[in-house]
Parts: structure tokens; C-alpha cells; sequence
């Protein structure tokens, strides 16, 4: 088995990269020699695609002719918005959520075996090792990867790559409407039902700032 479908998240204005995102939307900035966008949905592979949109989002449809199956409109939302306010909220298996701002190679087929190994959380986060110079939110887990702490301060041998593992339907079971990851999480910790995958990028790197871009 494997996943069926991701959701890229694209609907943010972009604050921490401006100015160049004061003309397009994030998920196009080039990197290399392509938008960020294009590397996130060759990282999901042959998954049912749908691309949140908000910031210029015209922009973003004239150029995203890609292989994507929908938009889900979170404009003027947070990012967890979709989860509770789409067609997503009834998926009832794990899916794919990533930023469109991050370069990743992962083995999913790894993650997807991971995921039913630690027990089908309603959430299982991804971590990565810290890389110098890129903020990150480092994760505090204990032996049965249940995650307890989320903390830009304390420090760990991992932080949130960005990308998740997520059970709509049981985030919806579990929590009340938010807009926000942070608080999703929050309310997941309370119940201790966000885990930390055991599965590590091979390759990683996140372009939310403006001076990473290079």
C-alpha cells in the first residue's frame, strides 16, 4: 500500500521572502533551475495533488498547467485551514501535507510503512536533522515517538522538516476547528497522539527566507 493523496500547502503570502514575493506567490520562486513547487510534486509522485491557493493566486494557476488533480482555496486562512474546511476533512486515510517552500528527497514507501508501524497516528511529523543556519521547530519525543514538545529553544536531535503524515478524519475525531498547525498539534500533544516518524529525508532544505535563496 502506499499514499493516495497530498496536499501542498501554497496559500501564504510569502512575508518571510519578500520582496520577491511582493510579485509572485512563494510557490513559484525558482530555486535551481525550477519554481519550489515543482520539486514538492515530483517528491509526492503519482498521489492525487491538490495545491491550496491564496497570494496571487493567478499566477499560480497560469503556471501550475502541472499534474495536479484540485485547488483548495484557504485565502485569507492559516495553513491548517483545509483540514477542517474542505473535502480533505473526510479522507479517512493517511495523506501527504507539505510546504511548497522546501526541497525534499524522502522514500514515502518507508514513511507509509512507518506510519502503520507507530500505530496510524492522526498526525506523524517528519523529522530532520538540524542544519546550521535554517530555523527550524526542534521536536521532543520519548521511546514510543510520541511527541511532547515542539520548541524553537530547546534543542533535540531533530526538528519539524515541514512535511506530515495526516489522517483527516481523525484530526477532525480528535480536535477543534483551527486554522493553525501550532494549535493542532497543541491539542494532539494533550492527548499524546502526535508522533515522530522514524524515517529521515536523504535530502532537505527549506527556502522560507529570502537570503536562502542562492
Amino acid at each position: 500500500m502506499s499514499f493516495k493523496t497530498s496536499v501542498i500547502l501554497s496559500g501564504g503570502k510569502g512575508n518571510r521572502m519578500r520582496p520577491i514575493t511582493n510579485y509572485i506567490p512563494k510557490a513559484l520562486v525558482e530555486v535551481g533551475d525550477k519554481p519550489l513547487i515543482e520539486y514538492v510534486l515530483d517528491m509526492v509522485g503519482n498521489t492525487e495533488k491538490y495545491v491550496t491557493y491564496g497570494h496571487k493566486s493567478d499566477l499560480l494557476f497560469n503556471k501550475t498547467k502541472l499534474d495536479v488533480n484540485g485547488y483548495i482555496n484557504t485565502t485569507g486562512k492559516d495553513n491548517a485551514y483545509f483540514l477542517y474546511n474542505s473535502f480533505v476533512k473526510y479522507i479517512n486515510e493517511p495523506i501527504i501535507v507539505s510546504p511548497c517552500d522546501m526541497v525534499i528527497e524522502i522514500d514515502l514507501n518507508k514513511v507509509y510503512s512507518d506510519y502503520l508501524t507507530l500505530g496510524s497516528p492522526p498526525i506523524m511529523v517528519i523529522g530532520v536533522n538540524p542544519v546550521k543556519g535554517v530555523e527550524g521547530d526542534f521536536i521532543q519525543y520519548d521511546e514510543n515517538n510520541i511527541i511532547s514538545q515542539l520548541s524553537r529553544t530547546i534543542n533535540s536531535d531533530k526538528y519539524c522538516s515541514g512535511l506530515q503524515i495526516i489522517n483527516p478524519y481523525k484530526v477532525n475525531q480528535l480536535t477543534q476547528k483551527s486554522e493553525n498547525f501550532y494549535d493542532v498539534w497543541k491539542q494532539l500533544m494533550e492527548i499524546n497522539k502526535l508522533k515522530a516518524s522514524n524515517i529521515i529525508p536523504t535530502k532537505w532544505r527549506c527556502y522560507d527566507y529570502f537570503e536562502n535563496i542562492t
